[in-house]
């Protein structure tokens, strides 16, 4: 099994050998739209993580998906008009009805944002946004046509054959790395003139979207009308991030010209692009939480999960109940997995698992340990007091700064855990990941 450290190393080697993050495929830069997805279908061939799944909106029947369509098209901005100064592309996970992540700006602007969001996948959607899921439905018709035929010249398939083969032979699995690049490609066509139209129709001067790694059409659009593009912090930063780490260079297609993060550490911690400026504006969704003093339950652990390695975090907490029987014990479950895939029965009395709680960081605040592989609740949860112990589970190379620094300690095993557990100590200096939010977010 690969780290995520070798697999990272392995794609920047062969962008390096063939140019791939400047390399036009079809006419875009496919392989920057397309390289988390390259990523994670890496991670899964070398058994790295388990394979991700998205949870949301799949249990829709044909005409609950007909409502939506026929709610996104009414709610998509262009039936609006009038100039607008600012778009703000929100993420798709809410908390009690908000985006935690972009709130402060959007609170900041008022009237003079154009927010948006998409409910393609049966999200939930924020409150005064636009709705640009009708949009997404009718590039997926276009690339489910487009996909039927040929997209690459001659010598971009033998330019793939040759990655995958050098995939193969390094992991011994093979990856459709055409399919990814095709898939990725057609939306981008697709949405890329929508969201250019979208933003002249508007008159919007300047974008802020979060998770911008995601959606490099929307960049794209807004770089192309001379547009500047902030992305707001909304997770995990790491060197091994391949949404964000692209060591030595000073521009990628279609990265956002500025990044504002929740603290210091996160601006140090990975090789963006350098002509990316780069800011520090604290942590809108810790602001007023840390002030609450939230009393702690002696004795309890809170395990944070991630989709990709769900059911080994949940083996890691179900032998830690049974070791800690006094104890309480909770096991999070990431928002976009599925609560089906885990028992809901037979498990240890002391051992609860939560699934998209309503008050989930007073739930974490509540909690004295805090355990996992690689999250951003560990983080979150240094801020709020917590102590935190990585577990040597895939991605855990992730925390190896946060343990270098003295913030963290590392067990190899639900024994050790229990062993260790009395040395866990807090962070000394939680806000160099969640530093105070400044008054003013925007330029």
């Amino acid at each position: 099994m690969a780290s995520t450290k070798e697999i990272c190393d392995f794609m920047h080697r062969l962008e390096e050998e063939f140019n791939l993050v400047e390399h036009k495929f079809a006419g875009v830069y496919a392989w920057p739209a397309a390289r988390i997805a390259i990523y994670y279908a890496l991670t899964v061939a070398a058994g790295t993580y388990q394979e991700s799944i998205a949870t949301t909106g799949c249990k829709r029947t044909f005409f609950k998906r007909l409502v939506d369509l026929g709610c996104q098209f009414i709610r998509n901005p262009f039936f609006a008009w009038g100039a607008i100064s600012y778009a703000i592309y929100v993420h798709s996970r809410k908390v009690n009805g908000k985006d935690i992540y972009s709130d402060a700006l959007v609170q900041q602007y008022g009237d003079s944002a154009l927010l948006l969001d998409s409910t393609f996948t049966g999200s939930e959607r924020l409150q005064n946004a636009a709705d640009m899921g009708f949009f997404t439905t009718l590039a997926v018709m276009y690339r489910r046509m487009k996909m039927k035929g040929s997209t690459f010249s001659d010598d971009e398939d033998v330019l793939i054959k040759t990655i995958q083969g050098r995939i193969k032979k390094q992991f011994g699995q093979q990856v459709d790395v055409k399919k990814i690049l095709q898939r990725r490609l057609f939306l981008f066509k697709f949405l890329k003139p929508v969201y250019k139209a979208l933003f002249r129709y508007r008159k919007v001067q300047e974008v802020y979207i979060v998770n911008a790694y995601s959606y490099p059409y929307i960049t794209a659009a807004a770089q192309e009308l001379g547009l500047t593009v902030t992305e707001l912090q909304h997770g995990l930063i790491t060197p091994y991030h391949m949404g964000y780490s692209y060591p030595g260079r000073e521009k990628v297609p279609y990265f956002p010209d500025r990044f504002y993060g929740f603290g210091q550490y996160w601006l140090e911690s990975v090789d963006m692009p350098t002509a990316t400026k780069k800011k520090v504006i604290g942590a809108p969704h810790m602001a007023t939480l840390k002030s609450k003093n939230i009393d702690k339950i002696p004795g309890s652990v809170f395990f944070s999960s991630q989709t990709v390695i769900g059911q080994q975090v949940f083996n890691f907490a179900a032998k830690t109940a049974e070791l800690l029987p006094k104890h309480k014990i909770t096991l999070n479950l990431h928002p976009n997995d599925s609560r089906d895939l885990y028992p809901a029965s037979g498990l240890p009395e002391n051992l609860e698992i939560l699934y998209k709680p309503a008050n989930f960081f007073e739930i974490l605040a509540a909690h004295e340990y805090q355990a996992g592989s690689f999250s951003t609740t560990l983080f979150e949860g240094m801020l709020l007091g917590n102590k935190v112990i990585v577990l040597d589970l895939p991605g855990a190379e992730n925390m190896q700064p946060a343990i270098e620094r003295g913030d963290a300690i590392f067990a190899q095993t639900p024994e050790e855990l229990v062993g260790i557990l009395h040395t866990a100590h807090q962070a000394k200096d939680a806000e160099v990941y969640y530093a105070d939010l400044v008054q003013k977010i925007s330029a």
